[in-house]
């Protein structure tokens, strides 16, 4: 999964760019819109470990990568 901000090349946020998206890796469509980046983190971790586990990528707003993470299922 990987936690981004909504930006203006993606469809998926429409008009509202203050939402964190926490996406599959392997999906074009987002898994879910959260006010706070640390929603979209929590979410992210369980959907991971309910999984089976996988990697996290966080992005800042700049969409440049903040950090990495593995969660174990």
């Amino acid at each position: 999964y990987e936690i981004y901000q909504c930006d203006w090349s993606s469809d998926v946020c429409s008009s509202d760019l203050t939402k964190w998206v926490n996406k599959r890796n392997d999906s074009d469509e987002p898994s879910s819109l959260h006010d706070r980046q640390a929603e979209a983190i929590d979410t992210a971790i369980e959907m991971l470990k309910n999984d089976g586990g996988g990697e996290l990528t966080i992005k800042r707003m700049d969409g440049k990568i903040r950090k990495r993470d593995t969660i174990k299922g």
